[in-house]
This record gives structure tokens, C-alpha cells and sequence, in this order.
């Protein structure tokens, strides 16, 4: 009965009402209204729950024009419908869920509105009919990567053990093919991820077709696209942030521990590290192994990740190499007559130039020397490309040095030579 008093009531206006905003808003001010009412509507619902005595959204009536046809637009008297006494503002009603919307003007409004017709449609759409999948095909893959490789694509198959291998912080967008702000939304993503990998912080962007996902989606609560989570220490939370690379970037850097400083190992963590346009790279050439010790180095690695961190905005990547293991570099670097450790320059690929550290070794020298705010002096052009070669990665231990077989004079001469 309460159903059908609300379907009468949604198929006629009230004329004070329609007079004070126009006849594209319905007036639901009736006191055997409830909220599961609502929730039986089989399209969308857009609800203004008021109270007279208060300013209503002055964009109603434009609101509801534009939706015509397309999202029902229903105003709640919350003073005459007890009901709904704790409700305020705008409230979308979809498919049996419904959420309060933080925005009002037209065009958010509108785009969340369009946002839940198109997340409606595609819950309706069948499935379309596949051939049963082969045992290989069953077999969990690890998360799969963007073609760049830093953006990480999620799916109800890899989520949670993607997420819950991962102790650092995670952003996940939900998206949707369809919708134009995701579009946009990806390219930013996947350059922010690019920037934070090169950056050698422990954090992870993520992207979830919600189309394809719908129970991921209705876990968390996803209404509209694109929709962010922000996943750390086992929880989620709604990410509220830029969309744009520079934000997002900041914000996960403000999340992040102390950068990595990686070893150059491979051309393609050089590249990862040192190469672009506007990117600066301070490559640090520590002794030996045999020359120190496991810890003396340990401590100019921590030494360095305080200088990382530090010009983590700055956008300077600090790395470090073994004295001698990469001879081209390091001769391009440091010139070929150089036999003093630890050492260090800075270069920009981009710029094709770059200059030696000549002060004392000492934190604080370090660090305005890579400062891109600091002059850089010296800067001459590179001689030469600058290559890497593919070595092992030290072990974190001291160095193990082999003895030869110690021989008396007498095996080596017998016994008659002596």
C-alpha cells in the first residue's frame, strides 16, 4: 500500500511546489513514506530530503530540467515525513543501495547522477556467454602491469593477496570504460606511479575495472566512478585528494618511508632511476667491499637515504655503485684517472651533462651539492653515452676473501733439493 501511495504521488506534482520550482520536481511530502520505499524504485532516484525553515539547493529545478527522463528528481519534507528526520541534503537511490552525495552543484550532481544510471545498466547487462576457461587459464597469474609497468592492474583474483603482500601504502582507483573522468584520471595515475617507482618509495597505485568487478565494487561501497581507495594497514579509506599527477605524488610521498637507494645493477634500473627530461640523478661510488666493511657501508647507504629523502621532492634520484664494478660509468662520471672512494656526481640525462662532488664527504655537503636549488659548478657535457652492465646485487655481507693452499718448500722442491 505504501509503495503504491508513493507511485501515485511520483506520477502527479504538487502545484505549491512546482510553483516555487518548477514542474520537473516531485513533491513527496507524506507521512506513510519510508525508506525502503524508496529503495523499491527500480531506476534512479535523486531525493532532496529539506526543511522548509532552512535554504534548499538553489540548483534543484536546474537539476531536475536537465535530468529529465533520465533520473527522477523527488524533494523530502523532512518535518512532514518523521521518517526521514535524520536525513539532510541529497541522497541517490540506485538498484536498492542508496548514498548521500557531498556535492551540489549542477554539474557534480549530474555527473553522480549519470555515474549510477551507467553503473545500473551495466549491473542489467547479461553476461556475455564464454567457453569454459582450461586449467591453465584457472591457474592464479600474479597482478598483471599497465604496458608501462607501475600501474598494477587488480581483479576479484588477485585483490587480496596482492593488497594483503603489500605492507605499504596502496591507491586504488575503481574505474569504469565508459566513464570520461576516469579517462582522464588513468593517464595521471599511471605518470604519478611512474614518478613515485623512479623514486624508489615504498608506495603502489592500483586500478580495478569495476565493470568487471562488481563484487569488489559493492565491498567497497563503490557509487560512482572513478572512485579512490586508499588501503593501508589492512583498512580503506576514501581518498579525497588531487586527481592530477603532481597531487597525487605529493600526497603518497607524505605517506611514504625513507626512499630506496638502489644499486646499479642493470641498464634498466639506471633508466628507471636516472632517465627524463627534468629528473636529476646523484650516483654515489662507495669502496670496495675489500676496502671497508659490511656495516661502514650499511652506514653510507643510510646515509644516503637520508639525502634521498630530503630531495624526494626535488625530484633527485640518488643511486650508488661499487668502485670499479662499472668501469664506463664511472669513468664517464668521474674521469679515468680517479681512485679516490667514496665519490659522487650528478647528472642530467636529459641535459646530456653533468658535474663531480669535490667537497668532504659529509651529509649536509652531499645534499646541497644534489639540491637542484644549489648551483650546479663544474657541469661539462657527457663524453660518451652512459651504459651499465647486468651484475649481481651485493649480498649485504662482508666480503669473503680465498686463500691458495699454503705448499712447503719441501712439496714444492723435494726433499733431495733441500
Amino acid at each position: 500500500m505504501q509503495i503504491l501511495l508513493l507511485v501515485a504521488f511520483l506520477a502527479t506534482f504538487n502545484v505549491n511546489y512546482a510553483q516555487r520550482y518548477g514542474s520537473n520536481i516531485i513533491d513527496v511530502n507524506i507521512i506513510d513514506v519510508k525508506p525502503e520505499d524508496f529503495h523499491g524504485n527500480e531506476g534512479v532516484l535523486l531525493v532532496e530530503f529539506h526543511d522548509p525553515t532552512s535554504p534548499t539547493i538553489p540548483t534543484l529545478d536546474a537539476i531536475a530540467a536537465t535530468l529529465k527522463g533520465v533520473v527522477r528528481v523527488v524533494s523530502c519534507d523532512v518535518t512532514a515525513n518523521p521518517n526521514f528526520a535524520e536525513n539532510n541534503g541529497l541522497r541517490l537511490y540506485s538498484g536498492g543501495e542508496d548514498s548521500a552525495l557531498g556535492v551540489t552543484s549542477l554539474e557534480e550532481v549530474i555527473s553522480e547522477a549519470l555515474n549510477a544510471v551507467n553503473l545500473l545498466v551495466q549491473k542489467r547487462m547479461p553476461k556475455p556467454k564464454t567457453k569454459p576457461k582450461s586449467k591453465e587459464e584457472k591457474k592464479f597469474k600474479p597482478s598483471k602491469k599497465s604496458s608501462a609497468n607501475f600501474v598494477v592492474e587488480l581483479s576479484e583474483k588477485n585483490f587480496n593477496e596482492v593488497l594483503n603482500e603489500s605492507s605499504d601504502p596502496f591507491l586504488v582507483a575503481f574505474v569504469a570504460p565508459w566513464c570520461g573522468h576516469c579517462k582522464k584520471l588513468e593517464p595521471e595515475f599511471e605518470e604519478a606511479a611512474k614518478e613515485l617507482s623512479s623514486g624508489g618509495v615504498d608506495v603502489k597505485l592500483g586500478l580495478v575495472d569495476a565493470t568487471q568487478n562488481e563484487r569488489l565494487s559493492s565491498e567497497y561501497n563503490v557509487k560512482g566512478f572513478p572512485t579512490i581507495k586508499l588501503f593501508k594497514n589492512g583498512k580503506a579509506e576514501d581518498y579525497q585528494g588531487s586527481r592530477e599527477k603532481a597531487g597525487i605524488v605529493n600526497f603518497m610521498l607524505s605517506l611514504a618511508g625513507p626512499p630506496k637507494v638502489l644499486q646499479l645493477t642493470s641498464q634498466e634500473k639506471f633508466d628507471l632511476k636516472c632517465d627524463g627530461d627534468a629528473r636529476i640523478c646523484l650516483v654515489a661510488f662507495l669502496p670496495h667491499i675489500l676496502d671497508t666493511s659490511a656495516d661502514g657501508r650499511k652506514k653510507e647507504l643510510d646515509m644516503l637515504g637520508r639525502v634521498a629523502k630530503d630531495l624526494m621532492g626535488a625530484r633527485v634520484s640518488v643511486v650508488w655503485v661499487e668502485s670499479g664494478a662499472q668501469s664506463d660509468l664511472q669513468n664517464v662520471l668521474l674521469g679515468e684517472s680517479w681512485s679516490s672512494f667514496p665519490a659522487a656526481a650528478v647528472l642530467s640525462t636529459g641535459k646530456a651533462v653533468s658535474t663531480m662532488f669535490m667537497g668532504a664527504w659529509t651529509e649536509s655537503k652531499i645534499k646541497k651539492f644534489a639540491n637542484p636549488g644549489s648551483k650546479y659548478n663544474g657541469l661539462q657535457k657527457l663524453s660518451s653515452p652512459l651504459s651499465v652492465i647486468k651484475q649481481e646485487e651485493w649480498d649485504g655481507q662482508d666480503a669473503e676473501l680465498e686463500f691458495e693452499e699454503e705448499f712447503s718448500l719441501s712439496d714444492l722442491m723435494g726433499d733431495e733439493d733441500l
